[in-house]
């Protein structure tokens, strides 16, 4: 017996000592063999993984070294973060494939644009494109920690037949970490508070991040709903290269909470319409594939609950509508090295990197086992939507190049970069059967020449589809089950929005078609840029600059930077035989710089705003240049609550849309320390929404007093979302509105009841439905608009209007319950309540103004069209 054992000893350590071969410590793969020519994490970086966290630098360090020991893999930059860190990919592959990737690319390309049958010669010997993204969420730490584990398994296994078959049958593309900088924040926040020994204890400190948590990028936003809105250069970079690869297989690795398994597809009900049945049939081949790795391994897992693949904007759900088999995967978090558990377990690292290298490996070989098939599905996928298969109703969405050309140039330019066909009419057209986004019924309807056709049979038709058309159903089988849910008092299994049609989030006029639109048209080939120019030459007296798009509000915040004077006009005015709408610019020549109409023409230029130069200030209607009602706009000083208690995402969407989208400088004040702020250094204070009633409690009473006279001596407030509950407190008193309770038949309107037994509830939650508003385009708020327009809603919050003595309502819903909504899901109750009610608020009080949002509208940075009501309170507000 005790020579047997040392044979068996003895065997063991003539393995791991034999040249070429290399153990790891712990085996994340058992029983793996490597070649120690490919250097191991310990050896480049000094510890194994899962001893650290690994930095972002250091994990280029040890990608970099990787790449030059192996004629396998090639790191590709493709995008820079704001905070200046490159992104890269990594491509893994037999050396044959690497050695023709530029072949494989072009073949990829033909088969995802069919013309003819001669693709499918393409089939047989492409390899499979399969797409592991890690780290999109930068606290979500294990995702990109386990790449490296991935990545060296694929370079360096011997004898490993699963592997060769990976190699010979793929392209494998690893996007190690999406989100830098957020990674860089956690872990930096990690390593100043974990002590000598890594704490289990979930509720030390390390495991809890301050404000504002390492899952945001630099402008805090969540880019796991970022894939067609695009406003970052993390995700804008991500699409590029996508486009250059159009993967067969895309997982996500993420993260959850501390106390789960480990998720993966199939996903929850409910899925997109877009998604096919082919597609949905992928997604339970592959999740059944998991299951056998990890029941061999005796990883608990769960599938089919909690994650939907509903909202296009998640890093799976963009990609399966261009026919990508698109998954989520979520491993129980133990954000740090160490974690007890609520079943009197303890995690550690080493065992979430474990678990999401697994579900890697498993992935990789599906695709490898099911090559053939997936590269023909994929090619079919594209085929058939080109071609028109897809039974839908519509054929069609065209936009009207509308009144602000350049917010439609916008919306068309993204998709054309995300690899959608669009058309421009290059002549006036009409169709028998057209609808716009207000109808339910097909008539004929003529359109202009420099209208836009997104036709839907194209090979991003399901794209296209999901994004453009007007509304996106869940399907009764979901909705009747949320049903029984509110029933039972349960809450509901939404998981994200119930709408984002683009031609209202941008709030252009669209249209539905039944049939093709028979017109001359051309394709949209390259980025639309709005021309701008000074019309008539240098002015003797001023220049004009008609108000209500986005080129006159950039116009304006250049002006604004540059220090020259502006007015605006309260009423619409005619001259030079053009009318100009409330709120047009007028910028004097008299007391502006001697070189006014250089740089009057290099901001017009840089903004693509039309600027009209005058010699005369005599009008043929409305006030004249010199009326009380031509008010000069003091500059903004604009200082944006920020840090605790706002939501970081919006407190970051707020900063982003100012200082990225229309330059303009904003000072971030932190929330606690208001009570001690010199607020008479700023003329405009925005307040983000925030969490609950902290507001309150973060500002204490000095802090609210200071707001309060702040605002007297003449600032302008802006509350956006649930941060506008935080006026109507007793305590604050700065808007004489009261958020509703639930609606019951004997008082409509709930006020505080004197029964304090009497349970009162908040109205259902509207699961970010777009929901129509009634303007008042009389006040300056609303200049640039019509009579209506259209916000995204997510809340419960119902506003009572103001009465006409307390301020004014800029902004009500429609007071027809039956046509507030028009997109997306909510209860008929809910809608029965929040019709007629109040949107936008504005309050005098003493010298200022308070301005206050039911709903952000800087949500996410992708409603476009509530822009300007937020530009006008800031940009309006100190000269109102």
């Amino acid at each position: 017996m005790k020579n047997t054992t040392l044979l068996l000893i003895f065997a063991v350590f003539a393995t791991l000592l034999s040249p070429g071969i290399c153990a790891q410590d712990f085996q994340f793969m058992p029983g793996a063999e490597y070649d120690t020519a490919i250097p191991t994490l310990k050896e480049v970086l000094g510890y194994t993984s899962g001893e650290k966290i690994t930095s972002v630098a250091d994990m280029v360090k040890y990608l970099k070294a990787l790449e030059q020991s192996s004629s396998k893999m090639l790191l590709v930059p493709y995008a820079e973060s704001w905070e200046g860190r490159t992104l890269y990919y990594a491509v893994i592959s037999s050396e044959q494939n690497i050695s023709r990737l530029d072949q494989i690319k072009s073949d990829i390309q033909k088969i995802a644009f069919p013309v003819n049958a001669d693709e499918e010669k393409l089939l047989d010997g492409l390899p499979a494109v399969a797409w592991l993204a890690c780290g999109v969420h930068g606290s979500e730490i294990s995702g990109p920690e386990s790449t490296l584990v991935t990545i060296y398994h694929l370079l360096a296994s011997r004898n490993d037949e699963m592997v060769d078959n990976i190699l010979n049958n793929c392209i494998t593309i690893i996007d190690p970490t999406q989100n830098p900088d957020g990674r860089e924040r956690f872990i930096n926040y990690f390593n100043q508070r974990v002590g000598r020994w890594p704490d289990a204890d979930p509720q030390a400190a390390e495991h809890n991040e301050t404000w504002p948590g390492g899952r945001f990028n630099h402008y805090l936003f969540d880019m796991n709903r970022d894939w067609f809105a695009m406003t970052q250069p993390e995700t804008r970079g991500r699409i590029k290269i996508y486009q250059e690869w159009y993967p067969q297989v895309l997982a996500d690795l993420h993260e959850m909470g501390g106390d789960s398994t480990f998720y993966f597809a199939p996903p929850a009900i409910p899925l997109n319409p877009e998604i096919t049945n082919a597609q949905d049939e992928w997604l339970h081949k592959i999740g059944r594939n998991h299951g056998k790795w990890f029941d061999k391994m005796r990883f608990d897992y769960y599938t089919r609950e909690v994650f939907d693949s509903f909202y296009p904007g998640y890093g799976e759900g963009w990609p399966m509508f261009q026919g990508t088999i698109g998954m989520t995967y979520e491993q129980g978090s133990v954000r740090g090295l160490v974690r007890e558990r609520s079943d009197n377990t303890t995690m550690d690292y080493k065992e979430t990197i474990q678990h999401q290298f697994i579900a890697s490996i498993s992935t990789l070989e599906a695709a490898s086992n099911n090559r053939e098939e997936l590269v023909k599905s994929f090619y079919n996928y594209r085929k058939d939507a080109a071609e028109g298969k897809y039974p839908r109703d519509v054929k069609e969405i065209i936009l009207a190049e509308g009144p602000d050309p350049a917010r439609t140039m916008k919306l068309v330019n993204s998709l054309t970069e995300q690899g959608i066909k669009v058309l421009r009419a290059t002549s006036d057209f009409s169709n028998d059967q057209a609808r716009d986004y207000y109808s339910d019924d097909f008539s004929k309807t003529k359109f202009p020449k420099g209208s836009y056709i997104i036709p839907l049979a194209q090979p991003a038709g399901h794209l296209a589809a999901t994004l453009l058309m007007r509304h996106t159903p869940q399907g009764e089988e979901f909705i009747e089950i949320q049903r029984k849910r509110k029933e039972k008092g349960l809450g509901d299994q939404i998981y994200d929005l119930t709408a984002w049609s683009l031609p209202l989030l941008f709030d252009i006029k669209a249209w539905e078609t039944g049939a093709p639109s028979t017109a001359n048209s051309e394709p949209v080939t390259s980025p639309l840029e709005p021309e701008g120019e000074v019309i008539g030459g240098k002015a003797s007296l001023a220049y004009l600059v008609p108000w209500g798009t986005q080129s006159s509000a950039k116009l304006l915040a250049e002006l604004f930077r540059r220090d020259i004077r502006v007015f605006a006009s309260d009423l619409p005015f005619t001259i030079l035989d053009r009318d100009f709408p409330s709120g047009s610019l007028i910028v004097k020549t008299k007391n502006n710089p001697d070189n006014l109409f250089q740089q009057i023409s290099e901001a017009a230029s840089a903004t693509g705003a039309s600027v009209y130069a005058t010699g005369s200030s005599w009008v043929s209607s409305g006030p004249n240049f010199g009326s009380d009602n031509v008010i000069y706009l003091e500059k903004p000083r604009i200082a944006l609550l920020y840090d605790q208690p706002t939501n970081p995402s919006a407190a970051g969407a707020s900063r982003y849309i100012l200082e990225q989208q229309y330059g303009y400088p904003v000072t971030l004040l932190q929330g606690m320390n208001i009570g001690r702020t010199d607020l008479s250094r700023y003329n405009v204070l925005i307040v983000p929404p925030c969490y609950g009633s902290t507001l309150n409690r973060a500002l204490g009473g000095s802090g609210i007093n200071r707001i309060k006279d702040w605002v007297r001596q003449g600032g302008t407030l802006v509350a956006l979302g649930s941060s506008t509950e935080f006026l109507t407190d007793e305590k604050v008193g700065l808007l004489a509105t009261r958020a509703e309770f639930k609606a019951d038949p004997e008082n409509a309107v709930n006020k505080k009841s004197n029964d304090k037994e009497k349970k009162q509830s908040r109205p259902d939650n509207i699961p970010g439905a777009i929901l129509r508003v009634k303007l008042d385009n009389t006040h300056w708020l609303a200049y640039g608009y019509g009579e209506e327009s259209q916000i995204l809603v997510e809340s419960n919050r119902v506003y009572t209007p103001l009465d006409i003595q307390d301020g004014s309502n800029v902004a009500l819903y429609n007071a027809d319950p039956a046509m507030v909504m028009v997109s997306g899901f909510a209860w008929e109750e809910s809608l029965q309540q929040i019709a007629g009610k109040a949107c936008l608020l504005c309050q005098p009080s003493g010298a200022g103004n308070v301005v206050a949002f039911s709903e952000d509208p800087n949500y996410r940075a992708f409603q476009d069209g509530t822009n300007l009501l937020f530009l006008n309170a800031v940009f309006f507000g100190p000269g109102h």
